[in-house]
């Protein structure tokens, strides 16, 4: 698991078959790579930059004013509320929810 928060700043690369990114509280993680699975959390004015961690699957979510930016080429599950944005490049087949002023979006 890579988590930060309180205002805590991560940088990594990672190689995997699964991996689990956290960011809340205003904490930041920039990830780069290669996995199979990703799972990845942003809430609280967390930001998750993984648009360089290349995934087949992702599930994200992220709410509470968070980021998540993620890569995913097969299967992607998003999830954004309460002013949360996921933002997806890669080819995936994309199940979106959104509520409360969340947005997902294709870059």
């Amino acid at each position: 698991m890579i988590a930060a928060s309180s205002v805590g700043d991560i940088v990594v690369y990672v190689e995997a078959e699964e991996v689990t990114i956290d960011a809340d509280s205003a904490g930041s993680v920039t990830v780069g790579g290669k996995a199979d699975k990703v799972y990845a959390d942003a809430s609280s004015a967390g930001n998750i930059h993984a648009f360089e961690l290349a995934a087949s699957e992702v599930r994200v979510s992220a709410s509470s004013a968070a980021v998540a930016e993620v890569y995913a080429s097969a299967k992607l599950r998003a999830k954004a509320s309460s002013g949360g944005r996921v933002e997806y490049v890669g080819d995936a087949v994309a199940y979106e929810e959104t509520s409360s002023a969340g947005v997902v979006r294709k870059r």
